[in-house]
């Protein structure tokens, strides 16, 4: 499956609805000027996201990935994932650091992020430049 179209979106235009069931999976939302919200949507409803935020020494954190849960499995989000790595590589993002729970690894490392390190349910993982 694919999305149908990706969006570049403020906090303020993720639907509530979204937000409410990313803060259950503790989601950290920020509304930065720095924080860019990449919205994924399979017809007109937003199902998965990821928040890069971008620091002035031209690293990257990724804030925030989810996808509602009836959309799980499908390609979705790895396809938002390489979508927001191709615009942090062209907007001159060397290094991106991300933490995420267990279930979420295997799409960072088929992405190109490499384990830093791991704790008992947290795993952080580097996007090194060049690998994304």
């Amino acid at each position: 499956m694919s999305l149908s179209i990706i969006k570049l979106l403020k906090l303020k235009d993720i639907p509530s609805g979204v937000i409410s069931e990313g803060k259950r999976n503790r989601l950290i939302f920020r509304d930065k000027d720095n924080a860019f919200y990449f919205s994924g949507f399979s017809g007109d409803k937003l199902v998965c996201l990821t928040c890069l935020v971008v620091n002035k020494d031209n690293t990257a954190t990724i804030k925030s990935n989810f996808t509602l849960k009836e959309y799980r499995g499908l390609g979705y989000f790895t396809e938002l994932n390489r979508y927001c790595l191709d615009y942090a590589l062209e907007h001159g993002v060397r290094r991106i650091l991300l933490n995420c729970l267990q279930d979420s690894v295997s799409i960072h490392l088929k992405a190109g992020a490499k384990i830093w390190k791991t704790t008992k349910t947290i795993t952080w993982m580097v996007y090194p430049g060049g690998s994304f």
